[in-house]
């Protein structure tokens, strides 16, 4: 079954789509069930959080089907770029980390925050796989 990118769906990809899907909707109703009344009371909305979170999964699905679209192995020649970048953003932490509950993670742009742990989790993901599919004969 052909996809719109052009490639091919491999076996099981249409089952794991239902199971992200279900695991998505579960979770927004789990969101709406624990947040619903203070949402009401702070917000005015008792689907206040629930629509938020949900703006966050379109943009998630959005990039999904973005990353779907894109060749895997246009990312090897970033490999040694993105890995410095993340290895800089975790270094800048220590320096000019912004605090919240005790711990130095965040780093603040403006309006703008993020966690560079959670950018260099991924970018590690791609840096293994490059990693062992250099060694693969190994």
């Amino acid at each position: 079954m052909p996809t719109s990118f052009g490639g091919r769906w491999a076996k099981g990809d249409g089952l794991l789509l239902v199971i992200a899907g279900v695991l998505l909707v579960t979770g927004l109703l789990m969101i709406y069930s624990a947040s619903a009344t203070i949402a009401q009371t702070r917000h005015g909305d008792g689907a206040y959080f629930v629509k938020r979170q949900a703006v966050w999964a379109l943009v998630g699905l959005v990039a999904l089907a973005l990353g779907a679209g894109l060749d895997y192995h246009r990312w090897r020649r970033w490999v040694v770029p993105l890995t410095l970048g993340a290895l800089v953003l975790l270094f800048a932490v220590l320096v000019a980390g912004w605090a919240a509950n005790g711990s130095r993670r965040w780093l603040r742009l403006g309006p703008f925050s993020m966690q560079p742990s959670e950018l260099a989790r991924l970018i590690f993901v791609v840096y293994l796989a490059h990693y062992l599919s250099k060694r693969a004969d190994v």
